[in-house]
């Protein structure tokens, strides 16, 4: 029986990181795997469940939407929403209350069946910036734009 792998993507998503089902990476991960993360590097296995364990602390009531799936061979992109509440300590950052929600995309490569390699790129910025760890950005207009600018 073939494995539907969008459906192991969503399943990763939604149990793991929605439900707290660090198993099911067991399961559906070759021993060779390698994530890539912007907040965590690269990480094998043991360090995915760390991952989604240490988010699921701080945040649990965190609740991960898949909001698009696709899938080629052995690939599947999933286009993805978290939202939580910053509830317990995270990276060192006492509880904020704060609610957050970040936008991201997990690419995904199954052989035979099992996950052997998986990127994500979400907005960290904006998650940094949420919890207080960095500061908001704020750009200074162009050059002479302010002359530019009619006065009230």
């Amino acid at each position: 029986m073939a494995v539907d792998l969008k459906q192991v993507s969503r399943k990763i998503l939604e149990d793991v990181f929605g439900k707290g089902k660090y198993e099911y990476l067991d399961q559906v991960c070759d021993s060779s795997f390698k994530g890539h993360d912007p907040m965590s590097g690269e990480f094998d296995v043991a360090g995915f469940k760390r991952d989604a364990e240490s988010y699921r602390t701080a945040f649990p009531d965190l609740t991960p939407t898949v909001l698009g799936l696709c899938g080629e061979g052995d690939t599947v992109c999933t286009l993805w929403r978290c939202t939580g509440t910053h509830q317990k300590p995270f990276m060192g950052v006492q509880p904020t209350g704060k609610k957050i929600t970040v936008d991201g995309i997990s690419f995904d490569r199954y052989r035979n069946g099992k996950l052997v390699e998986s990127f994500a790129q979400w907005d960290t910025l904006r998650f940094l910036q949420t919890l207080g760890i960095i500061p908001k950005l704020e750009l200074a207009a162009p050059k002479g734009e302010a002359e530019r600018r009619p006065h009230a």
